[in-house]
């Protein structure tokens, strides 16, 4: 059981004043624990998700609850940057897909990849599909990572990829998608290439692929 088992269960009953004080102790104290921490929110996300479905939450709940995510992400922020290797490994272009505006999955991955030496360009959330091609084309990104929760998220990664097929760069790009909207059956609506539901996985996948061809880490 972990020992910051509270802090998931403090987020799933909307505590966030005392979740973000927590956070501030932990980051002054134990900063190698942060994702650790960071499990647990993802789980007590989890929960607020599952009493928004059950009714016994609303939308102003779910709102007030990722902005508590995104306030420890700040708290959190120099952990990540401290953890980082020092040799770099590559850059993953990551985003939340248009017509998407969640980022707390999105946010908890560029955490975990910056800690494994990745370089993050992050272009937000509702992001256009050319603004993804033409940044892939212009900086010669070779993974791309796009998240997505909402069921149409689906369509706009597909969309990703064809259009990255037009423009003669999907031979050359990796794409990996994660959200709630994707699972082992709907990821194949989406022409990726893997699909993840953990930060920590989708981290791993991004530097065997950085790993097994050099021009990647360029």
């Amino acid at each position: 059981m972990s020992k910051y088992k509270i802090i998931g269960e403090l987020l799933g009953d909307l505590e966030g004043e005392v979740v973000e004080e927590e956070a501030r102790r932990i980051a002054a104290a134990n900063p190698d624990d942060v994702f650790i921490v960071l499990e647990e929110l993802r789980r007590g996300m989890s929960i607020v998700s599952d009493r928004f479905d059950d009714c016994e939450y609303f939308i102003g709940d779910l709102i007030y609850a990722s902005k508590v995510m995104s306030n420890i992400m700040d708290i959190f922020h120099d952990c990540f940057i401290a953890l980082q290797e020092e040799q770099q490994s590559g850059t993953v272009l990551l985003c939340t897909v248009e017509g998407d505006i969640h980022d707390v999955g999105k946010n908890i991955v560029k955490a975990m990849l910056m800690t494994k030496g990745i370089t993050v360009e992050d272009l937000g959330v509702n992001v256009a599909p050319d603004l993804i091609v033409d940044t892939i084309r212009r900086k010669n990104i070779h993974i791309l990572a796009l998240s997505g929760v909402m069921r149409f998220s689906l369509n706009s990664m597909k969309t990703v990829s064809d259009m990255l097929k037009t423009a003669g760069l999907r031979e050359q790009t990796k794409i990996i998608v994660g959200g709630v909207c994707v699972n082992e059956d709907s990821f194949a609506e989406t022409d990726a290439d893997a699909w993840s539901a953990d930060a920590n996985e989708c981290a791993q996948i991004c530097l065997q692929w950085l790993s097994s061809d050099p021009a990647f880490a360029e």
